[in-house]
């Protein structure tokens, strides 16, 4: 499973979340946020089931 960093970016920014307030919600680092958006990172399972809950979506959503 791998994250689609515009996917994300895009999630994110139609919920008007920052990337310090979607770190909070899916207790998450902002870098790791960083990370995913960017593609320097795929992420792990956790993280990505902790990133979709956070934006209350599902993983589908934010995968490839």
């Amino acid at each position: 499973m791998k994250i689609n960093s515009s996917k994300l970016f895009e999630l994110r920014a139609s919920k008007g979340y920052t990337l310090e307030q979607l770190a909070k919600k899916s207790n998450v680092t902002v870098r790791t946020l960083i990370n995913l958006e960017q593609s320097h990172t795929s992420g792990n399972a956790v993280t990505i089931g902790k990133v979709a809950k956070g934006l209350d979506a599902n993983i589908k959503e934010i995968c490839l």
